[in-house]
């Protein structure tokens, strides 16, 4: 059940983490000891960790016995979904939410080719 889980997230993120991977390191066959190590962590961080949560969050809602468990757990998963995105707002000013936002839409069309 985990090893299916991983790979359906995998199969949904594998395109668009290529692009940006060739975006931010384009060329591999100069340090490939780097890209390796940058293609087992984001194995790591973007497959196996996110494949792992929904395991988890299934076991954990499919295991409560009663509705106030069920919704207790409910408010459990929602908030790890959500921490990243309160971090992001809280701990970045808004010029470097901007920055952020200006540096993946490069990198987007950088991937796309409108930049030359």
């Amino acid at each position: 059940l985990g090893f299916s889980a991983c790979v359906l997230v995998g199969l949904f993120a594998k395109q668009d983490v290529e692009q940006y991977l060739s975006a931010v390191y384009p060329r591999r066959e100069h340090n490939l000891a780097l890209w390796c190590l940058i293609q087992a962590v984001w194995f790591c961080q973007g497959i196996f960790l996110s494949g792992m949560f929904c395991v988890q969050a299934t076991i954990l809602l499919a295991t409560s016995y009663d509705v106030m468990e069920i919704l207790l757990n409910t408010l459990a998963v929602t908030f790890l979904v959500e921490m990243d995105d309160v971090f992001y707002n809280t701990f970045l000013t808004a010029k470097d939410r901007d920055n952020y936002q200006a540096l993946a839409k490069s990198a987007v069309a950088l991937v796309s080719g409108s930049i030359g």
